[in-house]
C-alpha cells in the first residue's frame, strides 16, 4: 500500500510505503492465550514481504517527478521485537545497500515507530519517505 499524507503544514507531503499483509497467506495475528490479565500475540513477517515493500520504495525513489523524495526513513520496533522487526530492518537495509551500490542517491536513516510519531507532529519536513 502507498500513500501520500497531508499535512498542515503547507507544501508539505510525505509518502508512506507500507504492507498491509505481511506475507503471501501470512496468517491474521493469533491470540495463544486468552486471559483477562495477559495476552500473547504472534506476529508473521516475511524476508520476501519486506523486500518487496523495499522494492518498492526503491521504485518511487527512483521515480522522476517534482517532488522527488531523497531521504527514506526505515521506522521500525526493532528494540522491542528483534526477530521481526529486525528481519524487517535488515531486510531493507540490504535492499537499499545494493540500490546505492547501482546508483541511487538517497540518505537513509531509521526511527523507533513511537519517536517517528513524534517527530511527524513536531517537525515534519524531516521526512520524505516512510
Amino acid at each position: 500500500m502507498i500513500s501520500l499524507t497531508r499535512t498542515i503544514h503547507a507544501g508539505m507531503k510525505v509518502r508512506t510505503v507500507a504492507m498491509s499483509r505481511w506475507g503471501k497467506n501470512a496468517p491474521a495475528p493469533q491470540s495463544w492465550a486468552r486471559a483477562s490479565a495477559a495476552m500473547i500475540a504472534e506476529r508473521v513477517i516475511t524476508r520476501r514481504a519486506s523486500q518487496r515493500l523495499a522494492l518498492r520504495a526503491v521504485e518511487l525513489l527512483r521515480a522522476p517527478g517534482p517532488r522527488h523524495p531523497r531521504r527514506l526513513t526505515i521506522v521500525h520496533k526493532a528494540n522491542v521485537l528483534p526477530l521481526t522487526d529486525g528481519l524487517f530492518r535488515d531486510t531493507v537495509r540490504e535492499v537499499l545497500a545494493a540500490a546505492c551500490q547501482e546508483g541511487l542517491q538517497v540518505e537513509v536513516d531509521e526511527l523507533l515507530v513511537d519517536i517517528t510519531a513524534l517527530k511527524l507532529v513536531a517537525e515534519p519536513q524531516r521526512f520524505d519517505m516512510l
